[in-house]
């Protein structure tokens, strides 16, 4: 078989960055972090990779799946806050936000979000919303948390966090 060479700007190279690379990874971080250690049955990963969207993986209902995935662990789990956050801090700066060429290609809303978190201000579901996914506002603010679910969980975020995203949104 001859190699398909994938060049910028072609088709193949645009659906390897925005929606195989990230899949792919969003998937091996969430059984390594997630799915391994809390030992999730098959329903509970066939239910994150239904949530995934479908094309690009850099947007905010690439994040949205995330926080759904959290909110449904959280609830079976006990221990599953720390699992749930590893797991979105690495979403972001590994899927998301890996090299100034995939940062190019992150929807502007969810580069916004990643501002907020890096300001501090933790992520939220918000179904009303067209993202499904928002800042947090009120209460939500000076939390300390990568993520406020439903029923006021926290999804704990590192204190490096916010130097790394910053660190990342330099290429922007």
């Amino acid at each position: 078989t001859e190699d398909i060479p994938m060049q910028p700007g072609q088709p193949l190279f645009q659906e390897f960055l925005t929606d195989i690379q990230p899949r792919v990874k969003a998937v091996a971080l969430f059984l390594e972090l997630v799915a391994g250690p809390l030992g999730l049955d098959a329903a509970q990963v066939e239910a994150f990779l239904a949530d995934l969207p479908q094309g690009s993986m850099l947007n905010a209902a690439a994040l949205h799946a995330g926080l759904r995935m959290a909110q449904r662990t959280v609830a079976d789990h006990k221990r599953a806050e720390a699992a749930c956050g590893q797991f979105l801090e690495r979403f972001v700066l590994e899927v998301c936000l890996p090299n100034a060429t995939v940062i190019g290609h992150v929807e502007r809303y969810l580069v916004d979000l990643f501002c907020c978190l890096a300001a501090g201000v933790p992520v939220v579901l918000a179904p009303n919303t067209t993202a499904g996914v928002t800042a947090g506002k009120g209460d939500t603010l000076h939390c300390g948390a990568l993520a406020v679910l439903e029923g006021g969980v926290t999804i704990p975020r590192s204190l490096g966090l916010t130097l790394s995203v910053l660190r990342k949104l330099l290429f922007v």
